[in-house]
């Protein structure tokens, strides 16, 4: 219902990114990881899954920088937008995602593909349900990266990474509740090979990922409406085809 009243009864919601496209959020992002790192207190790896998504992402939004085709800023329409609205995207998203990889770990039911296609869905329904209200900010190393190429105030940058790691959490929270989770059902992200190979599949598809967003989100003659089901697409199809490396993290 939230996403229906999102996109069904503001005319901001897809029209709005035929001027601004923003932030997929939903993957290749550190809240993913960090959330249920701290509710199961298992920290096995977690600089692989900090240090790489915002290194990555902001080298992508460079590379993006240096070919795109306008010098047309991103309008700034964040400035209005409440801190709970920045957790509450967080928290559908991850509650989606996390939640699916939930349910494949105690049931075996919904398989991998089916874990891809929940991701890439809620962050294409998170995109257009709030795109126009928070720029769909879900993730800290896609706000770091437009911030550096001035295409994000840094000001606001402190109030979006607290907003989005706490709706991480909070959402590990409520799995950790309603599924009574114990270690082996632990659905944070802990490299299945070595860190330094974790590493680098995280740097390519965050690069791939942040060259997708800032093509939808800055360009004017990008894919208008279509621009959550670009970003969605891509977050589904990095996380089949490496997902299985890094336990479905991308994010």
């Amino acid at each position: 219902m939230f996403v229906i009243s999102g996109v069904a009864t503001d005319n901001r919601a897809v029209s709005f990114f035929q001027e601004l496209r923003s932030d997929s959020g939903a993957s290749m992002n550190p809240v993913r990881s960090l959330g249920p790192a701290i509710v199961f207190n298992r920290y096995e790896g977690i600089w692989v899954y900090m240090a790489g998504p915002i290194c990555r992402t902001v080298m992508g939004a460079w590379a993006y920088n240096l070919i795109r085709y306008t010098d047309k800023p991103l309008h700034e329409i964040i400035q209005s937008t409440s801190f709970r609205k920045k957790v509450m995207g967080t928290y559908f998203m991850m509650f989606a995602g996390c939640g699916s990889v939930v349910v494949n770990l105690k049931t075996g039911t919904l398989t991998v593909l089916g874990t891809c296609i929940v991701w890439g869905l809620v962050v294409m329904a998170m995109v257009y349900s709030l795109g126009h209200v928070s720029g769909a900010h879900f993730n800290p190393a896609v706000t770091i990266a437009f911030a550096t190429c001035k295409r994000f105030p840094w000001k606001q940058v402190p109030a979006y990474i607290s907003a989005q790691v706490v709706g991480s959490t909070l959402t590990s929270g409520t799995l950790q509740l309603l599924f009574d989770l114990k270690n082996e059902h632990y659905f944070g992200t802990i490299p299945t090979g070595s860190n330094v190979q974790s590493l680098v599949l995280e740097f390519i598809i965050s690069f791939y990922l942040m060259f997708v967003i800032s093509r939808v989100a800055t360009e004017d003659r990008a894919i208008g409406e279509l621009a959550g089901f670009a970003v969605g697409a891509t977050v589904l199809l990095n996380i089949l085809s490496t997902g299985y490396f890094h336990e479905f993290s991308t994010n």
